[in-house]
C-alpha cells in the first residue's frame, strides 16, 4: 500500500471501503482508564461525541493564542492519561500542531 497524505484521504477516500455507521453520541470511541477516587482502576467509556466537545472546548478556551497549523505541543505524559489525549493529541490533530513527544520526562 502506497503512502496517503490524510488531507488526500479526507478529500478522497478509498472507493474499496464501506462507509461505518456510528452513533457519535453512543458509540464508544475509546475506554481510558483511570484510578478514580477510590484508587481501583476503571475503564470509562467515552463516545465520539465527548472527544470531539472537549477538543472543541479546548480551542475555543485557547484560540486568541493559538495558531492553526504553526502550533509545536509538547507532550510530556502519557497519551492514556485524559488531559494529554484531549489537549496535546487531538486538539494538535486539530490544529495541524507539531506535536513533540517527550519519550521519558
Amino acid at each position: 500500500m502506497p503512502f496517503e497524505y490524510l488531507d488526500d484521504l479526507i478529500h478522497t477516500p478509498p472507493k474499496d471501503v464501506e462507509e461505518a455507521t456510528i452513533n457519535p453520541k453512543v458509540d464508544m470511541a475509546v475506554i481510558l482508564y483511570i484510578g478514580g477516587t477510590s484508587g481501583q482502576r476503571m475503564g470509562v467509556e467515552l463516545p465520539h461525541f465527548n472527544l470531539v466537545a472537549n477538543v472543541i472546548q479546548s480551542q475555543s478556551v485557547l484560540q486568541s493564542r493559538i495558531q492553526f497549523g504553526e502550533e509545536v505541543i509538547i507532550t510530556a505524559s502519557p497519551l492514556y492519561h485524559v488531559y494529554m489525549m484531549t489537549i496535546t493529541m487531538n486538539l494538535a490533530v486539530m490544529l495541524g500542531a507539531a506535536n513533540v513527544i517527550v519519550p521519558v520526562f
